[in-house]
């Protein structure tokens, strides 16, 4: 994931784009490369959504991750465990 958000940091600034934004820099990354990122849906993560990273990495749980069209797996079911 790190050689792939820094050669989107890279494609930032070759454009003269502003990269003080990491989530801009981070959702570049995975529209990219939509095999490299899954998301959980809001609607699955039972606390603030703004935090909801921290809540799934946290407690884990069952989550249908959603993949952008493109990946080679465009949605999955996984159980994390915390």
């Amino acid at each position: 994931f790190h050689a792939e958000f820094m050669n989107t940091i890279h494609e930032f600034i070759s454009r003269n784009m502003f990269i003080g934004e990491d989530q801009t820099v981070l959702q570049s990354t995975c529209l990219r490369n939509p095999n490299l990122c899954a998301y959980a849906p809001s609607s699955q993560v039972e606390d603030n959504p703004y935090f909801g990273l921290r809540h799934v990495l946290h407690y884990g749980g069952n989550y249908t991750y959603w993949r952008p069209p493109g990946a080679a797996v465009t949605q999955e079911h996984v159980t994390s465990m915390a």
